[in-house]
């Protein structure tokens, strides 16, 4: 107990030791509680540690994870033994030290962060400068997607329409081609004239001419070879 009550107040007096917000740190054990006896802090100056044991369970917290506070080594190995002694399995009980660690080291890096003898007041005012011009990176960086985004969509429209004219121009030529072969099929398909037919069966048309050759009816005949039309007279027909 010697060793670790020197190890206590070496690591209390270590030269640079950092202050930490308390507010960062778990819950302390209850008061009276033996974790405040039996927790110690262990080693030499640089790899300062706190061992515990809390039924069969080994861990450990070292003063360089916790940001070279050995209070702060303390406080959170305290947190731990009560944990592991109310019954927290090892890996839970690991993980909360990790983010015990990394609260206290954030608490750290903030306080580095402002320089020495600058004010609250100056500080809140850099603060709020920086939070504007995030602000005004942020509106820009948005302004200039929805630009584009707008750009994109006009070029989008105008490939469309091109795309719809040649379309339409396409479908008239296809049209135009389209009625022409019509066309030729009308004019092969017309109806060819069919010959007359009577009672008699199919009658022919012939042009009869009076003795000095011109034409003088034009009637029907009955269907008559040839050469049996010169002597056909049309007023002995039906």
């Amino acid at each position: 107990d010697i060793g670790a009550v020197a190890g206590d107040a070496m690591a209390d007096k270590a030269p640079g030791s950092p202050s930490i917000d308390e507010s960062v740190l778990p819950p302390d054990a209850p008061p009276g509680h033996e974790a405040h006896r039996k927790v110690k802090v262990l080693g030499k100056p640089g790899s300062l540690y706190v061992p515990i044991n809390v039924k069969g369970i080994p861990i450990q917290t070292t003063v360089n994870a916790a940001g070279g506070s050995a209070s702060a080594a303390l406080r959170i190995a305290r947190a731990l033994y009560v944990k592991l002694e109310e019954g927290t399995a090892k890996e839970v009980a690991l993980a909360f030290r990790k983010e015990c660690y990394e609260k206290v080291m954030a608490s750290i890096k903030g306080k580095q962060e402002v320089p020495n003898g600058t004010n609250n007041n100056a500080s809140k005012g850099g603060t709020a400068k920086d939070d504007k011009k995030k602000k005004e990176e942020v509106n820009k960086t948005t302004k200039e997607g929805q630009d584009k985004s707008k750009e994109q969509k006009k070029e989008g429209k105008e490939k469309k329409d091109k795309k719809d004219s040649k379309e339409e121009k396409k479908q008239e030529l296809k049209e135009e081609k389209q009625e022409k072969i019509e066309k030729k099929e009308e004019m092969k398909e017309e109806p060819k004239e069919e010959p007359e037919e009577d009672d008699n069966g199919p009658v022919a048309t012939a042009k009869v001419t009076g003795p000095t050759g011109t034409p003088t009816l034009r009637g029907k005949v009955p269907n008559l070879a040839p050469e049996s039309l010169q002597s056909y007279d049309p007023g002995s027909a039906g």
